[in-house]
């Protein structure tokens, strides 16, 4: 049995490894949007820049807690980039869904976005995690939290104990509640309400699209001889059953991927904030410290920089790998790296309604990857 001393360096080690690599997955999301032909040029991109260098903030302090501590000043400090790491990057989060609910869903344009919507969703995830951090530090609630800092008292069993008296952070439990657990529960609802529009929106079109594409059964009782000679005379050329059954298993491929997308982006929340909220709950129903799980909170929590990268790049790998196929998944990533990525993001969506001719699908209406819209339609643009 390894002693309590033991278990805080553990955890400590583990904050500190997770935070680097959160750190680094960050950093490497903000390289390939600067990178990039088309840098911050989108809304989206710039979402993602924002939420990138919050990450960073905060996993950069996460990195930092196995370094000591020595007073109530560097506590509070590293205490104040903790929260707003954690509190910014998912309610960041939630301004990437609502940037694709206007898109998508409501269709609203890039310029409509920029000037309407897009101060809102910077503003709110740093407005609020940046009051809410001053908050926490001005009424001495950010202390000594084990492996690092964050709303806690001092002494911590003056929360647990009348005889004992708090110096600092007599309301640590309500502070929990409120930044910790009620705004996780919040943003994931919110996120999840808006993934559920986009597959609402992506299916609805779907189906209006199958409809306008698809081969009505010829009536075999044609009635009398003058309207079937009518028929016959004015009734046009039908595309090829074969071509409308491509389009068709396209769209459902391209439905089911934006799903898939969808569920991923909301596990890609929820993963690093799934053990703090089991560790909160635990512990506020037990009273005891689970060293389990808090080693899992330890291991996922920081990593959000590392899962928002790997969002950010999968349709991106997706589609070079359907272009070469021997393309491995690490080689595909360093390429994105390089800069070496395929332009003809949209080729799948083209259907062919007779010999010779090429019809596209809109790509406001059916979005290209579901990551950058604005950058796919600029790289088909300059294609052509």
């Amino acid at each position: 049995m390894i002693s309590f001393q033991e278990q805080m360096t553990i955890i400590k080690i583990a904050q500190s490894v997770t935070g680097a690599l959160s750190v680094i997955g960050s950093l490497t999301v903000i390289y390939i949007i600067l990178t990039g032909k088309n840098k911050l040029s989108s809304a989206y991109r710039r979402i993602v820049f924002g939420m990138s260098i919050c990450d960073i903030v905060g996993s950069f302090a996460f990195s930092l807690s196995y370094i000591p501590r020595a007073g109530h000043a560097v506590c509070d400090a590293q205490g104040f980039f903790i929260h707003f790491g954690i509190s910014s990057t998912p309610i960041y989060n939630l301004s990437l869904s609502i940037y694709y609910v206007l898109t998508v869903f409501f269709e609203k344009k890039e310029d409509w976005i920029r000037t309407r919507a897009e101060a809102f969703l910077h503003g709110m995830p740093i407005l609020w995690s940046l009051g809410s951090a001053i908050y926490l530090v001005a009424t001495k609630s950010i202390n000594e939290n084990g492996a690092n800092c964050w709303i806690a008292a001092e002494p911590s069993k003056c929360l647990y104990s009348p005889d004992i008296a708090c110096e600092r952070g007599a309301n640590a439990i309500k502070f929990r509640w409120i930044f910790g657990f009620y705004q996780t529960i919040i943003v994931f609802v919110l996120i999840v309400g808006s993934m559920m529009m986009l597959v609402y929106k992506v299916k609805r079109q779907e189906r209006v699209m199958n409809e306008r594409f698809s081969v009505k059964p010829i009536n075999q009782r044609e009635g009398s001889s003058l309207r079937s000679t009518l028929r016959r005379t004015f009734t046009f050329k039908r595309p090829e059953p074969t071509s409308l059954a491509r389009s068709g298993s396209s769209l459902s491929t391209h439905k089911r991927e934006v799903t898939k997308q969808a569920f991923i982006y909301v596990a890609a929340y929820f993963l690093p904030f799934f053990f703090p909220l089991l560790f909160f709950v635990n512990n506020f129903v037990t009273g005891k410290f689970n060293f389990t799980l808090m080693v899992l909170v330890s291991l996922f929590m920081p990593l959000q920089g590392v899962f928002n990268c790997m969002v950010f790049v999968r349709p991106k790998i997706i589609n070079m790998r359907k272009d070469d196929s021997d393309l491995t998944f690490f080689g595909a990533f360093m390429k994105i790296i390089c800069g070496n990525t395929s332009s003809r993001y949209l080729s799948r969506f083209s259907y062919r309604s007779g010999r010779g001719s090429t019809t596209s699908l809109p790509t406001r209406q059916i979005p290209s990857d579901f990551i950058d819209i604005t950058e796919v339609n600029d790289e088909v643009t300059e294609d052509k």
